[in-house]
């Protein structure tokens, strides 16, 4: 793994660990929910945060990315680390969407590959 990946990683998994426990007071209402489904949850949560989706495929492949996130913060939280996870705004994001909608452009500070030969370039003196 180059640095720059690293630094990506790091800066995402910060990122997203303080936005998870920023929110975790909008998690109160989402706990509430009494034997739930993932649909009455997902239902619950795109509400809270005003989503739609276009068409019915999205609002299915959008539950399910919903679905994966919601176990893996329900993993890491059963973990006991010292902090707690919770659902937030971008909860229907995988984490290739975050970084690709938020997180820019980063131009890579590796130097790159470029080989140039002696003969292919003429040198001029001024």
């Amino acid at each position: 793994m180059s640095f720059k990946t690293g630094i990506v990683i790091a800066t995402s998994i910060l990122l997203a660990i303080a936005a998870f426990s920023s929110v975790k007071k909008n998690n109160t209402q989402l706990d509430e929910i009494q034997n739930p489904s993932v649909k009455d949850i997902f239902d619950q949560w795109t509400n809270l945060h005003g989503k739609n989706y276009a068409t019915s495929e999205e609002n299915t492949y959008r539950m399910r990315v919903f679905l994966r996130n919601w176990l893996e913060v329900n993993r890491v939280n059963d973990l006991k680390l010292g902090y707690t996870l919770g659902l937030y705004q971008f909860s229907d994001m995988t984490p290739e969407e975050f970084q690709a909608k938020h997180m820019g452009y980063m131009p890579s500070s590796e130097p790159r590959n470029v080989e140039i030969l002696e003969d292919e370039v003429t040198l001029t003196q001024q």
